[in-house]
């Protein structure tokens, strides 16, 4: 996989397009005939010979927890702080890497990117010179050096003929949530609201919950009894779709 010298975020609209290309290659029954997609409600319409479906999809995330914040504040924070200490990495011309920081259970604010990634840029470089002839290492929880940096667990350092560019990239420690059937019928409430506004441009409607590409915050796994339960729906059929194909329809009723 090549890897990109800085990280790059999808726009909305390009993201929703490739979720809905990959759900089109999963599920066997994805109706045949054009896809519309320059339209906000609903997100596309498959114009078929005999039908128009419309389409609409809702991104899903994890719930905030408390002690993390919003996470999908934090991992903005942390992608910036890594592209910035790259940036400033790049200026010194030290020899190729690739690094990753792990961050665990971090409260950034946006006036801490400047310094972090300072910081972190200062600290490769340094690793970096004086540990000649070592390709793999890593600056772990309890080294001195790290106590400028709360919320840091690690930089682990690669290097060696394999790197042909600069690489920085973030993560971040966490377990996997799950969550239950109020969060997934709270997530087809707020688009059974907005169908009447175009109930009237398709013959029928899905709903497609996509999770999962957007890194931490989209990370999630699914109580059994949601794929029991019979949801509340305006919609004629509601999936769950992961990034990697995980594809399950839900059952529905009418409201």
């Amino acid at each position: 996989m090549v890897k990109l010298k800085r990280i790059e975020r999808l726009d909305k609209k390009e993201l929703e397009r490739r979720y809905l290309a990959n759900f089109r290659e999963a599920f066997a029954d994805f109706p045949a005939g054009s896809i519309e997609s320059d339209r906000e409600s609903p997100d596309f319409v498959v114009v078929a010979s005999d039908s128009t479906v419309g389409i609409e999809l809702k991104r899903l995330f994890r719930p905030d927890l408390p002690e993390h914040g919003s996470l999908r504040a934090q991992e903005s924070l942390m992608f910036m702080i890594a592209n910035q200490a790259l940036s400033i990495y790049e200026t010194r011309k030290p020899p190729l890497v690739d690094v990753h920081i792990l961050f665990d259970r971090p409260r950034l604010r946006k006036s801490d990117v400047a310094r972090y990634a300072k910081v972190i840029a200062a600290l490769v470089e340094h690793q970096v010179q004086s540990g000649e002839g070592v390709n793999s290492e890593s600056i772990d929880e309890g080294d001195e050096r790290l106590r400028a940096l709360p919320g840091v667990a690690r930089i682990h350092i690669m290097r060696g003929p394999a790197i042909k560019e600069d690489f920085f990239a973030p993560s971040m420690a966490a377990v996997r949530p799950y969550v239950g059937i109020d969060y997934v019928q709270a997530a087809i409430n707020s688009k059974n609201v907005k169908l009447p506004q175009y109930k009237s441009r398709c013959t029928e409607f899905w709903l497609l919950l996509a999770y999962g590409r957007e890194g931490l915050p989209a990370t999630m796994s699914f109580t059994n009894d949601v794929f029991t339960h019979t949801f509340q729906n305006a919609f004629r059929r509601v999936f769950l779709f992961g990034w990697q194909e995980e594809l399950d329809e839900l059952s529905v009723r009418a409201d």
